[in-house]
């Protein structure tokens, strides 16, 4: 079956593409077309992975509402069949998880429950995969901070830097800003 005369292989060259362009409108069009062709073909891989570009077309591309919707939808396939995908989108989930966190407190309209809900999620499965908290404790300082609760944002602070770094950490050069 073809989606508009393309098959699968049509689709995963559009994916790759999507990857190489720089971010902005162009990647985010490539991304919502490969998730309109593989949502057409019925194939739920292809549309994973045409959705985890979106899910960072979305937020490096300036809309990063848009990433809420393609990133749970791959949270929700991931968890599914964790089997069926490999290290790579393991580790890209757990790296949208600070990308979709660092972003819900900049919509009202998101309960400040359902933005802890996500970030309680994210901390299960650093703690689960054995990775570091460092990344959760910075997201949890950035919260605290953004309600305003100085005690919990030093808290969480000390706790940040005192995490060992890992391949979820932001780079030591970004860390400070």
């Amino acid at each position: 079956m073809s989606a508009g005369g393309r098959g699968p292989d049509d689709v995963r060259r559009l994916i790759g593409q999507g990857w190489d362009l720089p971010d902005g409108p162009g990647q985010i069009a490539v991304a919502e077309e490969a998730v309109r062709l593989a949502d057409a073909l019925g194939d739920t891989g292809l549309a994973f992975d045409a959705r985890m570009l979106a899910t960072s077309a979305y937020h490096r591309g300036g809309e990063p509402a848009k990433s809420f919707v393609t990133f749970s939808w791959c949270v929700t396939e991931f968890d599914a069949d964790p089997g069926a995908r490999d290290v790579t989108d393991d580790r890209l989930l757990r790296w949208f998880f600070k990308y979709v966190v660092s972003s819900l407190p900049k919509f009202p309209e998101i309960p400040l429950e359902r933005t802890r809900a996500v970030l309680d999620d994210m901390e299960r499965r650093y703690r689960t995969g054995g990775h570091s908290l460092h990344a959760v404790y910075n997201l949890r300082w950035l919260l605290a901070r953004h309600v305003g609760d100085e005690a919990a944002a030093d808290g969480w602070y000390e706790r940040w830097c005192a995490a060992p770094r890992d391949e979820n950490s932001d780079c030591a050069g970004c860390d400070p800003t």
